[in-house]
């Protein structure tokens, strides 16, 4: 799966917008965007966000053992940190049942049952 690198967009008044009364109307606006874009950010559409991992593509890669942790070859490399993070994924009853959350790993919460 290809990685997904998020770019802000930059530029001047990124939050500008013109109204123009829509012929025939009283109460129905136009909108034009008024704002100077000098670098455009990543676009939010399908394309890119059929990049990104999605919880199935995670659970295809390895086994979930009976405590709801993921194998120990399926580690996520944290970009802020050297130390690779583990898995867990299960469902909200299993989470609460973890007494202690380790801050190495990255927790899916799932809504029905693996």
């Amino acid at each position: 799966m290809a990685r997904v690198t998020f770019q802000d967009e930059q530029g001047q008044n990124l939050a500008r917008y013109k109204m123009t009364l829509v012929e025939g109307s009283t109460d129905t606006y136009d909108l034009t965007r008024m704002a100077t874009i000098t670098q455009h950010g990543t676009p939010f559409n399908k394309e890119v966000m059929d990049q990104m991992a999605q919880l199935a593509d995670i659970e295809d890669m390895a086994t979930v053992d009976s405590s709801g942790y993921v194998e120990k070859s399926a580690t996520v490399k944290d970009q802020n940190s050297i130390t690779p993070k583990m898995i867990w994924s299960g469902t909200k009853d299993q989470y609460n049942a973890v007494e202690i959350k380790d801050p190495a790993t990255i927790y899916f919460v799932l809504e029905d049952s693996l």
